[in-house]
């Protein structure tokens, strides 16, 4: 049996001699493609600590508050726990996942409101978001913020990591 890719982000395809193409999804009877780039929460295989460490942090947010710290050695698992937060949060909850903590204070500012639902990629791609000030993207996001609280929700903001910001990104 030979394996191959017959195109980037095309299934891997299974072909015996003299056999039809077959996808791993056909060949082992899977309802889905079984890898992905991005980790899965669906699959996540919760231990004690991954589970302790999700309810921490959902008890943090309803709590509201500031700034909460995950921490924790390298593969260890807290990208994909940040992941499975996300779909853990009620809809009280507006949430934006920064996974490039590379970004200048702008891209930072434009990405987080993209993620909030306030700005659109078109606005974006059209220049409308992209030659805002800084002033006007703090604003935005602050007045945003401000509008949760009437209607009994709250922002929802993760940084992996964080540590890698520069020092004006952290003081956004």
């Amino acid at each position: 049996m030979a394996c191959y890719i017959a195109d980037v982000g095309e299934a891997l395809t299974i072909r015996a001699s003299g056999t039809a193409l077959q996808t791993y999804e056909e060949f082992y009877g899977l309802s889905q493609p079984p890898f992905s780039l991005a980790p899965d929460p669906q699959f996540l295989y919760l231990s004690e600590s991954h589970e302790e460490a999700i309810r921490q942090l959902l008890d943090a947010a309803r709590r509201n508050e500031g700034v909460i710290v995950l921490t924790g050695d390298v593969g260890t698992g807290k990208t994909t726990i940040a992941r499975a937060l996300l779909t853990r949060l009620d809809k009280t909850s507006f949430a934006s996942l920064v996974l490039n903590p590379f970004l200048s204070v702008d891209e930072l500012l434009r990405e987080i409101l993209l993620d909030f639902g306030v700005i659109s990629r078109d606005d974006i791609r059209s220049g409308r978001a992209g030659s805002a000030s800084r002033h006007d993207l703090t604003s935005t996001l602050h007045d945003f913020l401000l509008s949760l609280h009437p209607i009994g929700a709250h922002g929802v903001l993760i940084i992996d990591e964080a540590q890698h910001l520069t020092c004006s990104s952290r003081s956004v």
